[in-house]
């Protein structure tokens, strides 16, 4: 295998491909990932080194070619429209995270009800706001554990 490049060492594209090249040798250096990925060498050389950003269809491949599914989270995070609809996933551990949705999803009827309570006359009064984006942010916390299950499941399958 090649040596290590210890610019690029904490780069997650840089450590998606050398996962990969584990298990497939094509991915041992950059000339021949270039040439899978249909990526100029230079360009994946700067995307690794954090030198430049790449694009979405760089990182749809990169995540196909290297079974890197953490590559798309990574990328929405990263986008300033990404970012606010996404949550950086922090472990790809199936069980780890298996605990995290089931704890979450624990709240759904409790979330549901409170909901019904509050619109089911038309009006969300003061009070109501309050609880109302509590039970939002509740959602959210369920919507990234489910993202955080589903990640964890990709990643389990490589």
């Amino acid at each position: 295998m090649s040596k290590v490049a210890t610019k690029a060492k904490n780069n997650i594209y840089y450590q998606a491909r050398l996962h990969a090249a584990e298990t497939n040798s094509l991915y041992r250096n950059r000339m021949k990932a270039a040439l899978e990925l249909n990526i100029d060498r230079n360009r994946i050389e700067n995307i690794e080194l954090g030198k430049i950003n790449p694009y979405q269809e760089e990182v749809v491949k990169m995540a196909e070619f290297y079974n890197a599914p953490e590559l798309l989270n990574h990328f929405c995070c990263s986008c300033p429209i990404g970012c606010k609809q996404f949550k950086k996933i922090g472990s790809y551990d199936i069980f780890k995270n298996s605990f995290g949705l089931i704890s979450s999803l624990r709240s759904s009827n409790k979330i549901q009800q409170e909901l019904i309570d509050i619109l089911a006359d038309g009006i969300i009064d003061e009070d109501e706001e309050i609880i109302l984006e509590k039970l939002v942010n509740e959602m959210q916390d369920i919507l990234n554990n489910i993202q955080a299950f589903i990640l964890a499941n990709q990643k389990r399958k490589e």
